[in-house]
């Protein structure tokens, strides 16, 4: 019995091509490989817990935060190099900086984002942190892998001592190219290096006019290359330098070798980590590219997988057609149809999506897909003729179905492409059907292409068995692609042959050969199709008529909220003015009163307190007191002579702001415009923002202050410090909310500093926030980096 293998599904399936894709998402070498190299699981626990990590990566990208593992190298020889204390090169300590620089942001960033992301947290937090070794190796060695000259005062010294006996050789040579008694022997005027040591080009004919040591010829051989005797023992204390600067690197390197080796078993750790995290990010990229969805694993065997496409062909094709597959628990799905019409696409997409599961990929299919996890998926698609074997196409794939029955469990995933074809019709639907029927009794799900009619009306009457059709458009004489669930397909030859250009004769002879032999089966397709038509008009008719009448709903709720908002603006201001008026009539009530309390008529005078009394129930009773607190940023006015007329107020029980036209009168009233309005309104109902006030006492962390720095400056301020993220936001949002209707044009929020969640979590909120026109973090006596300052967009 041949033992299973899932590869040969997968090569047939063309899953190679998928994971080429999905590798081009990754940043780093490993990672390329890791996708190359996707295993397939087969526990659907683990399988979610891949899919949830993909979704928390997905959700992080959608975020606008950007994540780069090109870091991540594979350690190989680096590493067995610094567990034996072999010096290791200053490119080999960039690349381990580089990867500890990456091990440790990363692991911050995930800190940050615990609460969003806790699969993700969880797997960072075995990452290293040695800021110390990442630091001094980016001290010590530069960019390009030469170690600094700073990185040992002895280098220092070194490299000194050698750029001046450097100097003092080049002023020499100098000196001997330009002098006269040299002109006719040096080939050119310039000197360069030969086997470490400077020379100058002497002719070779001239070669004994010069007193020096020859090191080289020319590749002409009209020149020699020859150390002059003045310098030779300054080349030689050149050499000398050389070789101490080598040492002293070759020591340093070392040094900086037995500090990586101390921590090599952790630094691999955070590689396999960070490599597995580059594999996630990978997978969560190609499902933003692709549209995909996670999917549920289906644990009774449901498949549902709407508006399901081909991953390859999302990118290939402008337009795919998506395409819904529903399959009960148990059952066999016929798919037929025209050729060219995609049963074979569609077979290859199912069997992807299969292989896409198990691998914890998001599917490219639409939200709330199911599928279950197939113990074994088989396929049996295309012309697998092996002329090696001396089989034909047929006897191929009759071996291939032997195959699979013999390696067949239940749960398993059975995809084949035209059951039963390339033989006898009669026989090969018999075949066919002995075959469905064992696949059928040992529990596994199947899907088969056909263009047997038997096999189609068996599909139709038989339990557990469906019928599907990819769909022929008549009129335009093309394929749809549509998947048409629960009816068979017709095969359109006669169609397909025009189309692709059978000349007409030929066509025209083929259905007169064939009038006639239009079976029940046809008309039934034929009727059904035509039925599935209209079906699929009306259907369209009612979801456009829907659709409208959803966006002409959102519509009347959107004004109608806006009329509302509109309405409770201005019944506040008519409010105010109805009470002003009965205020003034109050007054006049109380004059008069006076006026018969002076008089004669004291009865006279009874009767209008009553009817005072009545008046001041009645607005009582409209205009019920506001109880709303004042904000902390409004100060009370308490010395009106400084609030000139033309200044602005703020009117608390109306929440908006207001220009004084007069000044209060004996009476304490005060006028003002307050849009389109004049009013008059108590004085006490006017506030002014607060502009300058000393800093208060300690507080409670959260809720709104106001402080002041400088006499020159002052802020209104929300201290934030100690709420959670979520309830920070909303707080932040009312704040800014206030603060724009007020036209205060800075404001400050204290986040503190603490794990950085609060302060990133509001900066990012700022970055989008309408509000604001710009932040920065707060300077010296504002709070520096534990207050973010804020200026509204007026």
């Amino acid at each position: 019995m041949p033992s299973y293998d899932i590869q040969k599904a997968a090569r047939l399936l063309e899953w190679d091509r998928v994971t080429d894709r999905l590798a081009e998402f990754a940043d780093s070498e490993p990672g390329r490989r890791r996708c190359r190299e996707l295993p397939f699981l087969d526990d659907p626990d683990r399988i979610d817990e891949a899919l949830a990590d993909v979704g928390e990566a997905r959700g992080l990208l959608e975020r606008g935060i950007a994540v780069n593992f090109g870091a991540v190298v594979d350690l190989g020889a680096m590493a067995k190099r610094a567990r034996v204390g072999s010096a290791l090169t200053g490119s080999d300590l960039l690349v381990l900086a580089e990867l500890l620089r990456l091990s440790r942001r990363t692991k911050k960033l995930f800190e940050t984002e615990a609460i969003r992301l806790p699969r993700l947290s969880q797997r960072a937090n075995v990452l290293l942190e040695q800021v110390a070794l990442e630091k001094e190796i980016f001290a010590r060695i530069e960019r390009d892998g030469r170690v600094a000259d700073n990185a040992s005062p002895e280098l220092a010294q070194l490299r000194d001592r050698y750029r001046a006996v450097h100097t003092q050789i080049h002023a020499v040579l100098e000196k001997i190219i330009a002098a006269p008694e040299y002109e006719e022997l040096l080939q050119e005027k310039l000197f360069s290096l030969r086997n470490g040591r400077f020379v100058v080009p002497v002719r070779v004919e001239r070669r004994h006019a010069v007193d020096g040591i020859v090191h080289d010829i020319s590749q002409t051989g009209q020149s020699l290359f020859i150390e002059p005797r003045p310098i030779t023992e300054l080349n030689n204390r050149l050499r000398t330098a050389e070789l101490e600067i080598e040492r002293e690197i070759y020591r340093i390197l070392l040094e900086l070798t037995y500090k990586v080796g101390a921590v090599i078993d952790e630094i691999e750790t955070a590689v396999e980590t960070l490599t597995g995290l580059d594999l996630v990010f990978a997978k969560a990229r190609y499902s933003l590219k692709i549209g995909a969805q996670p999917v549920e694993v289906s644990r009774s065997g449901e498949i549902h997988l709407p508006r399901l496409r081909h991953p390859l062909l999302i990118e290939q094709l402008a337009t795919v057609i998506p395409n819904d597959l529903r399959l009960g628990v148990a059952g066999t799905l016929v798919l037929s149809g025209p050729n060219t019409g995609g049963k074979t696409v569609l077979l290859k997409t199912i069997g992807l999506a299969a292989l896409m599961l198990r691998a914890g990929l998001h599917l490219p299919c639409g939200p709330d897909g199911r599928l279950p996890v197939f113990k074994r998926l088989f396929a049996v698609i295309g012309d697998e003729q092996s002329i090696e074997r001396n089989l034909s196409s047929f006897s191929s794939h009759l071996l291939n179905l032997k195959n699979i029955l013999d390696e067949l469990v239940p749960h398993s995933l059975v995809l084949i492409d035209e059951i039963g074809e390339g033989t006898d019709p009669t026989q090969g639907v018999a075949l066919a059907r002995a075959i469905l029927d064992e696949l059928h009794q040992h529990g596994a799900r199947t899907i088969v292409t056909t263009h047997f009619a038997e096999l189609m009306a068996e599909a139709q009457v038989r339990e557990g068995w469906t019928n599907a059709a990819m769909a022929f458009d008549e009129v335009a004489m093309t394929p749809t692609y549509h998947l048409l669930t629960g009816m068979p397909g017709r095969s359109s030859a006669f169609a397909i042959a025009e189309r692709l250009g059978l000349p007409r004769a030929v066509v025209a002879r083929a259905r007169s050969l064939a009038a006639g032999t239009d079976t029940r089966l046809e008309q039934v397709i034929r009727q059904l199709e035509e039925d599935r038509q209209k079906w699929r008009t009306l259907s369209e008719q009612a979801e456009e008529a829907w659709n409208k009448a959803e966006a002409e709903k959102k519509r009347q709720q959107d004004l109608l909220a806006e009329l509302r908002t509109k309405k409770d603006k201005l019944l506040a201001i008519e409010r105010e003015s109805l009470k002003a008026q009965l205020d003034e009539a109050r007054e006049a009530v109380r004059q008069v009163i006076k006026d018969l309390q002076a008089g004669p008529s004291f009865a006279e005078a009874e009767r209008t307190r009553e009817r005072l009394k009545e008046i001041e129930r009645e607005q009582e009773r409209i205009f019920p007191a506001r109880s709303e607190p004042v904000p902390a940023f409004l100060l009370p006015i308490a010395d009106w002579s400084a609030v000139p007329a033309g200044s602005e107020v703020v009117v608390h029980s109306l929440g908006e702001s207001a220009t004084v036209l007069e000044p209060p009168d004996a009476h304490g009233r005060v006028r003002l415009q307050v849009r389109d309005k004049r009013l008059t309104l108590p004085a006490e109902q006017c506030y002014m923002k607060r502009d300058l006030v000393p800093e208060p006492p300690e507080r409670e962390p959260g809720g709104v202050s106001v402080v002041g720095a400088e006499p020159d400056e002052s802020l209104i301020r929300l201290d934030l410090r100690g709420q959670t993220a979520d309830d920070a936001l909303l707080e932040t949002e009312c704040f800014l909310d206030q603060a724009m209707r007020l036209r205060l044009p800075q404001v400050a929020i204290i986040h503190g500093h603490g794990t950085g969640v609060l302060k990133r979590t509001i900066r990012e909120y700022l970055r989008r926030c309408p509000y604001a026109r710009s932040w920065r973090p707060g300077e010296r006596g504002e709070g520096s980096d534990g207050v973010t300052m804020v200026e509204l967009d007026l």
